[in-house]
């Protein structure tokens, strides 16, 4: 491993560490939103127009699509954090042995 990937892997880990809590609020604040959202909207008042009834369709719809989206995120963020955690350390010698030196 030469020492550009080193420096490369050590930018991609610091990264995603930045992006942490910001993947983690977004997440609580999406299932916040989605559990608020039926209980909002998941039941049919009475005298509902048509058009209301599709308003609140589609509301409850896309913020129950909407935490689907962040939660599969989640685990896009954490499948690749872990890929990163079980790379093993770059040393001094790993360079020199990979670059034939």
């Amino acid at each position: 491993m030469n020492a550009n990937r080193e420096i490369w892997l050590k930018a991609r880990s610091d990264a995603y560490s930045d992006l942490e809590p910001k993947i983690r609020d977004l997440t609580l604040m999406a299932e916040l939103a989605r559990y608020h959202a039926v209980n909002a909207f998941g039941v049919n008042p009475p005298g509902e127009t048509k058009e209301e009834h599709q308003e609140r369709e589609i509301a409850l719809f896309a913020t129950v699509h909407l935490m689907d989206m962040v939660s599969d995120l989640e685990k896009a963020y954490d499948a690749e954090r872990s890929k990163a955690a079980t790379q093993a350390p770059v040393t001094g010698a790993a360079i020199f042995e990979e670059e034939g030196r």
